[in-house]
């Protein structure tokens, strides 16, 4: 795959460009080994594809050079990024398992969704990864409409809970930095545009 192969070719340029001294990884296990004020910490690095256009997951989108006017429900972005990062969870555990990676090491995802047409269009005032990672939803305006006998400001923002996204009928959930089996990794970097 060629975004996957970029992704990666670029995350090892930056992390060069930066000073940090990669070691070699074997073909089972995170993609890279950087080297952190002498600490290993890996990296995995993935790319979310919008999906196959005929299940529920997938995000269906403009045609690339066409506008629609209308932008995809945030859910099947989030639904694409959970389902990326809990495969990619279930790998690092594994990883952890069979002595690749040291339980004492940090692991990173690092997950580029630029492959799917538009989703930075959703990262206005709150990005999707992090609503698909703390269980965040999507901000919402209160108005108070004014009697004279209220002190509260007329319009509040206000960000409420999504603790999930519905797949086929079966929540899916938006908490992974919440989830004790999640405690492998120690965070995600993110990048909407590849």
């Amino acid at each position: 795959k060629f975004h996957g192969a970029a992704w990666e070719l670029y995350l090892r340029a930056t992390l060069i460009r930066a000073g940090l001294d990669l070691e070699k990884t074997s073909a089972v296990g995170p993609d890279i080994c950087a080297r952190v004020d002498g600490r290993r910490v890996w990296i995995e690095a993935t790319t979310v594809e919008p999906g196959d256009p005929t299940k529920a997951d997938s995000v269906r989108g403009r045609v690339d050079g066409q506008t629609s006017g209308v932008l995809f429900p945030v859910e099947q972005l989030l639904l694409r990024l959970t389902s990326s990062i809990d495969s990619k969870l279930r790998q690092v555990r594994t990883w952890i398992e069979r002595g690749v990676v040291p339980s004492d090491e940090p692991v990173v995802l690092a997950i580029n969704y630029g492959t799917i047409l538009d989703a930075d269009l959703h990262d206005v005032q709150v990005p999707a990864m992090v609503q698909a990672v703390f269980a965040v939803g999507t901000p919402v305006w209160l108005v108070t409409v004014a009697d004279g006998s209220s002190s509260a400001p007329p319009i509040e923002t206000v960000v409420p809970p999504r603790h999930s996204v519905s797949k086929s009928g079966v929540d899916i959930r938006t908490d992974v930095f919440r989830r004790p089996e999640s405690a492998a990794l120690t965070g995600i970097l993110y990048a909407r545009q590849l």
